[in-house]
């Protein structure tokens, strides 16, 4: 009996462990790689990041070839009753990953929190964040994949949020620099999000982060949704847009 007692005392141990590990870490780290890159190392990129677990991220991938991308989705019921975001994944591209991490792991992880907050908050609507971004009816969007909200935005956090000031994927058609556009950093971490401002939110801007351009006045964006409901799917890179496929 005292045994019996023992064994049952020892299982409710490691169940309670168990899912301690699970809520600390949040998502599984998958290594394909050769390269030696560690799951403590891709943690502390996405901590640097900026990784939250409200966000959703369930796993993170990384592969010796392939794309660097993030696949995520939601939907909403006809009535707009409830609206949800499905688990998110994300792949990187290990010589990659090892070359710019933070510029990598801060753009793949910007779908991701774009994406939650996306349908959580907006219905699955991307309007409020392209009014408040000035590009709301512009006809330049969706004209590549640069151009479509998803990259947009995840560009943004990245600049942002995600501590890399490397040059955008949409500055050739023109996109002004986030830090370019007053309020936008504001409106993205408190009225986006409701209040669930990022960790890079608080963050004391660096001077080489800040664009030199003429800023523009932010509009102020309200709720005004799309109806629409999604399955996930993953963000692609633009067909000759980068050698190191980036997306």
């Amino acid at each position: 009996m005292k045994r019996l007692g023992f064994f049952i005392v020892l299982i409710i141990s490691l169940i309670i462990v168990f899912k301690t590990t699970i809520s600390a870490t949040n998502y599984i780290v998958v290594l394909n790689t050769t390269n030696g890159i560690t799951e403590t190392q891709v943690r502390e990129w996405f901590t640097k990041a900026g990784h939250e677990e409200l966000t959703g991220l369930a796993k993170v991938t990384i592969v010796n070839n392939g794309l660097s991308m993030a696949s995520v989705g939601g939907g909403c019921y006809p009535d707009f009753s409830a609206c949800w975001a499905y688990p998110a994944n994300i792949q990187l591209e290990d010589d990659l990953l090892l070359s710019v991490p933070t510029y990598l792991v801060a753009h793949e992880y910007g779908h991701v929190w774009s994406n939650y907050f996306k349908w959580i908050y907006w219905r699955g609507s991307w309007n409020a964040y392209l009014q408040a971004r000035g590009l709301l009816n512009d006809p330049r969007l969706n004209s590549t994949m640069c151009w479509t909200p998803e990259e947009l935005i995840a560009e943004d956090y990245r600049e942002l949020f995600g501590g890399s000031s490397i040059p955008r994927c949409d500055g050739f058609l023109g996109a002004p620099s986030a830090w370019s556009i007053i309020g936008l950093r504001d409106w993205l971490a408190l009225t986006f999000t409701q209040d669930h401002a990022p960790p890079g939110y608080f963050n004391t801007p660096t001077s080489t982060s800040i664009a030199t351009s003429t800023p523009t006045t932010v509009l102020t964006a309200t709720k005004t949704p799309t109806p629409s409901i999604k399955t996930p799917t993953p963000t692609k890179c633009p067909k000759g847009w980068s050698r190191r496929n980036i997306c």
